[in-house]
C-alpha cells in the first residue's frame, strides 16, 4: 500500500522548510550567543585544569576573576590603540597623497569602507 498523496506532499514541504531554515541559520555572521558559549567553555576548561592540578578553590577563583578582569580591561585598550593607529596611518597616507598633488593636508576621518591607502587594513568587528 501507498500513503495518500497528501502525506507525501507534506513530507516534501517539511524537507524543503528544513533545508531553507538551515540555509538561513548557516548564513548568519557574528553570533553573540556563540561567543558567550565559547567564553563559558574556555572558563569551564580552565577551572577543570585547575581542579586536576589540585589547586584549592580559594586560589582558583581569584585567578579566574583576575583573568576575566584582565580581558575586560585589555580589550578596550587594544581596540582604542588600533583605532588611533588606523587614524594615524590614514592621515599619513592622505598626507603623502596631498604632498604629491601639492594640496593642503587635512586629517579628517574618511568613510571606513573607502580606504585611501592600500597598506591600511579594514576594520574588524569586536565584542
Amino acid at each position: 500500500e501507498r500513503p495518500p498523496d497528501t502525506a507525501a506532499a507534506k513530507k516534501v514541504t517539511i524537507r524543503v522548510e528544513r533545508q531553507a531554515s538551515k540555509k538561513i541559520a548557516h548564513g548568519s555572521g557574528f553570533s553573540a550567543l556563540k561567543a558567550l558559549g565559547s567564553l563559558l567553555a574556555f572558563f569551564s576548561r580552565l577551572e577543570m585544569f585547575f581542579v586536576r592540578l589540585g589547586v584549592a578553590w580559594i586560589v582558583r577563583d581569584p585567578i579566574i576573576i583576575l583573568l576575566m578582569l584582565l580581558v575586560l580591561v585589555v580589550q578596550p585598550i587594544v581596540v582604542g590603540m588600533l583605532s588611533v593607529w588606523r587614524l594615524g596611518r590614514r592621515c599619513l597616507c592622505d598626507k603623502q597623497v596631498q604632498t604629491r598633488r601639492g594640496g593642503v593636508v587635512c586629517c579628517k576621518p574618511m568613510d571606513s569602507k573607502a580606504l585611501s591607502c592600500s597598506g591600511v587594513l579594514p576594520r574588524s568587528s569586536s565584542l
